[in-house]
């Protein structure tokens, strides 16, 4: 290719904002978002392609490359937005359920697990049922079913701001076949959590990870790159060297850091907790 059409392809290429602009950041930006399901799964042949040809030109240019799956707070973040699948009459029922299912959660934790159970069957696209059913199964300690409604409630969210089951697939897929390492963080920070199921406990908000998170992943990715033979020799003892290095990072941050942190941080949570309890067209 000449230095002319080399100039023309580039020049051809579209041009993307310096700063990126959200659907959220708009005024009626949760609005926007209604079930496709069609585009979800282009996005997820696009995530595909993006990976495969990520993995292709670092092993074209022999530059180390490594997966990081991040992790889902499944336990502590309601769904963004809701919407149902079935007609108003059915919808209206799905409510009257998990109203019922609540009521009844205190008195017979079963009776509501199964109130819940019959709102799902009814409309099995409906995120909140998902969410409010694992929650109840967590509340009885049957942490496996749990689990699996709560990703369910991720997978159904119409505002998908976390990963979806495709889309970690696909990153686990891509990273297998192309022999890329996989750091698993989603698996990491749940083996510390109640259930095996990723909470408050390590994450701040409904993806970020808190300072202990991110100083596990830290930790872990250095492994990952040793036994990778990625990096040089550690010193004996170094993970305690590390983690001590990052919670000194930490205890010399000033309080106005953690002050702009905690305001941000409630406003996500308010504004989440109430969009969770409003299905759309309710």
């Amino acid at each position: 290719m000449s230095d002319s059409d080399a100039a023309a392809r580039t020049a051809s290429r579209p041009l993307l904002p310096a700063e990126v602009l959200t659907r959220l950041d708009q005024s009626d930006g949760l609005a926007r978002f209604q079930r496709n399901d069609a585009q979800s799964a282009t996005v997820a042949r696009h995530f595909r392609h993006t990976l495969q040809r990520m993995a292709q030109l670092c092993r074209d240019r022999k530059v180390p490359l490594v997966f990081v799956q991040p992790p889902v707070n499944l336990a502590d973040c309601p769904p963004f937005k809701t919407q149902f699948a079935v007609d108003a009459e059915q919808q209206r029922q799905v409510l009257a359920l998990l109203q019922r299912a609540r009521a009844e959660a205190a008195a017979d934790r079963s009776a509501a697990v199964r109130l819940a159970q019959q709102a799902v069957l009814l409309d099995e696209r409906c995120a909140l049922a998902w969410y409010e059913l694992g929650q109840l199964q967590l509340t009885a300690g049957d942490f496996e079913s749990a689990k699996i409604s709560l990703q369910r409630a991720v997978d159904e969210d119409v505002c998908p701001l976390r990963m979806t089951t495709p889309l970690q697939r696909t990153l686990q897929q891509v990273a297998s076949e192309q022999h890329v390492p996989l750091l698993n963080a989603d698996s990491l920070l749940a083996g510390v959590c109640r259930g095996g199921i990723v909470s408050e406990q390590v994450l701040v908000d409904h993806v970020h990870p808190s300072f202990r998170g991110h100083e596990d992943i830290a930790v872990a990715l250095a492994e990952l790159l040793l036994s990778e033979g990625l990096t040089g020799p550690a010193a004996a003892g170094w993970q305690q060297s590390a983690r001590a290095a990052c919670r000194a990072v930490v205890q010399g941050l000033d309080d106005t850091y953690f002050l702009r942190g905690r305001r941000t941080l409630e406003a996500l949570r308010k504004w989440a907790a109430g969009r969770a309890l409003e299905p759309d067209g309710i």
